[in-house]
């Protein structure tokens, strides 16, 4: 089953995973499920990297490949298409 983690989710379950419902760990952590993460959330993270308002050690690119070799975490694709369909799906956020 195909999976998409927020960078929220993303950020802290590389970091202070305890933090993570256990279910959303349960999923990352299911070898049957494929993990996806949108560029965008790899911006996320370096722009608050940048502000101080994470950690990412030893630094930003050295952190993000690790995270995704080790979770084994495959890109969404972002395109044209893919950013308006976005602005139909309906979030509780």
């Amino acid at each position: 089953m195909a999976r998409s983690i927020d960078n929220g989710r993303f950020q802290i379950f590389c970091t202070i995973k305890k933090e993570i419902k256990n279910n959303i760990q349960q999923a990352i952590a299911n070898s049957s499920n494929e993990i996806w993460l949108s560029p965008i959330s790899i911006w996320e993270s370096a722009i608050l990297a940048e502000k101080g308002r994470i950690s990412l050690q030893p630094d930003t690119s050295t952190w993000v490949s690790l995270a995704l070799k080790n979770l084994e975490i495959r890109e969404a694709d972002l395109n044209n298409e893919i950013a308006l369909l976005s602005r139909q799906i309906d979030l509780p956020h």
